[in-house]
């Protein structure tokens, strides 16, 4: 029997069904077949009925290839071997097929609320429309809404009189409607001054660190001290009440004009050039903020005023879109400890593909269904641990959408920080690539994400070939690399 360089991890993540896992899996590793391999072993071993265990990815694609790959496995289940306790569960796990749940997380999540509808606060016989009814209904909220809200003072007529016209107020709200869940989940500020006043103490700050690093026998030229001048400026406007610091506008001196040659270094020279620029941005900033208190306030009022009233409509309308699926689960398993328990005692174990491209809130569903209930109430989803044998998380934080859909590789991490190193498992023999090709992305990645710090950022993990994979003829890798910054100027 061939021995794979990452044998104890995938005999880990099938067998340690005790364990709950995270594992990465990049493709051609075979994840599919860990994933339905720990389901078999579940399901045979441990005696797990198939109804038991919620499986979950992100297309209905993928949901449709998982399910045929789970009944493939369990028909050749059903005639290998003689032990007759593992025949009997695998004749009883075919005929749970049906009943047995593979589906996209949002279907999964329709399924939790027509369960407690009450407790979820929605019509049970709800419907999920196509995407163009939800914009027809958008529209038609916005408008009635729009008549009545711009004809009352407050900052979105003030928006409205400084030129945002009708339109793009329009996309703006079908912009923040799609990501209310950051919206409403988010704080921000509607009042700009408070930012420019730290702004301007920062500036301040900054500009006197420069100021000493300029030698003692250069301080007394003109382009020194007009950056002292500029220094002294944006501290004392710091002070200012907001109605003068409304309308403080900085000077443009700072200038690297004058003065004897090569007492500044070219290192000072070329950071007091970005500290001018900074303080230019900050004079625009200045300019613009009556604008920006404008357009903060058209946000709030559409946060506070536009979104509670398309949702009334919906309600009315007995209709979630794919996006309220998620949202109303979210609630649901926030707030109500009973239909936590329920969904617990009615799954043992809830198994992920495709983790990788999950937004917060489809963490947060999954890790709030897989966490003990001690530990649930008045505490954050980042804070959360699986219990034991809960959770089983697939994906490959280097194939992540990135944004798309709200999908955020750091979500993937903050997730990952809940399971302890032991139960992060990494699968790494290519069963798809010839072995020349995997040296060469070994060689590429290696470079590309080494070091990872930046919370967007994921470490590398290098992949084997399969062992008696004899490197095949294949054309040569032709690896075009961008231009660098000396050829760009060329």
């Amino acid at each position: 029997m061939t021995v794979l360089p990452d044998q104890p991890a995938r005999e880990s993540a099938v067998r340690d069904t005790a364990a709950s896992l995270l594992v990465e899996a990049s493709a051609g590793t075979g994840k599919t077949t860990t994933l339905v391999n720990r389901i078999l072993e579940l399901v045979l071993s441990d005696g797990v009925p198939l109804p038991r265990i919620a499986a979950m990815t992100f297309t209905e694609k993928a949901a449709g290839e998982m399910k045929e790959r789970r009944r493939e496995a369990l028909d050749e289940a059903s005639g290998a071997g003689d032990d007759p306790l593992r025949l009997r569960r695998a004749a009883e796990a075919r005929r749970d097929l049906e009943s047995a749940p593979i589906s996209t997380l949002h279907s999964f999540c329709a399924s939790l609320l027509r369960e407690r509808p009450v407790e979820a606060g929605v019509d049970p016989d709800f419907l999920t429309p196509e995407e163009s009814v939800t914009e027809e209904l958008l529209d038609d909220v916005f408008q009635e809404w729009l008549d009545h809200a711009a004809r009352a003072e407050g900052l979105l007529a003030e928006a409205l009189r400084l030129g945002l016209s009708p339109a793009e107020l329009r996309r703006l709200a079908g912009e923040l409607y799609a990501d209310r869940a950051l919206l409403l989940d988010g704080t921000f500020e509607t009042e700009p001054l408070p930012f420019l006043r730290r702004e301007l103490l920062r500036l301040a700050l900054a500009g006197s660190d420069l100021w000493e690093e300029i030698p003692p026998e250069g301080r007394g030229e003109k382009k020194a001290l007009a950056l002292s001048d500029a220094v002294r400026e944006l501290g004392q406007a710091a002070d200012l009440d907001d109605s003068g610091l409304g309308a403080f506008r900085p000077s443009d001196e700072i200038t690297l004009v004058g003065g004897k040659r090569g007492l500044w270094s070219e290192e000072l020279k070329e950071r007091v050039k970005e500290y001018r620029e900074e303080v230019r941005a900050l004079a625009g900033l200045l300019e613009d903020a009556p604008r920006a208190r404008a357009l903060a306030g058209a946000v709030a009022a559409l946060r506070d005023g536009l979104i509670p009233a398309v949702d009334t409509e919906k309600a009315r309308r007995g209709i979630l879109d794919f996006d309220d699926l998620l949202l109303r689960a979210r609630d649901l398993l926030r707030r109500s400890a009973a239909a936590r328990d329920h969904f617990r005692s009615r799954f043992q174990t809830f198994i992920v593909d495709e983790f990788q491209d999950t937004d917060p809130v489809q963490a947060e569903i999954v890790l709030r269904l897989a966490a003990g209930e001690a530990e649930q109430d008045g505490v954050p989803w980042q804070e959360l641990d699986p219990a034991g044998g809960a959770l089983f998380l697939v994906g490959d934080p280097k194939q992540s959408i990135y944004r798309f859909r709200r999908a955020d590789v750091e979500t993937w991490r903050t997730v990952a920080a809940r399971f302890p190193t032991s139960a992060r498992k990494t699968l790494t023999t290519s069963f798809r690539s010839n072995p020349g090709l995997v040296a060469f992305v070994n060689g590429v990645f290696s470079r590309v994400f080494a070091g990872a710090e930046a919370p967007w950022e994921v470490d590398d993990a290098p992949l084997s070939p399969r062992p008696g994979l004899a490197a095949s003829p294949s054309p040569d890798v032709l690896y075009l690399l961008p231009p660098g910054p000396e050829e760009e100027e060329e």
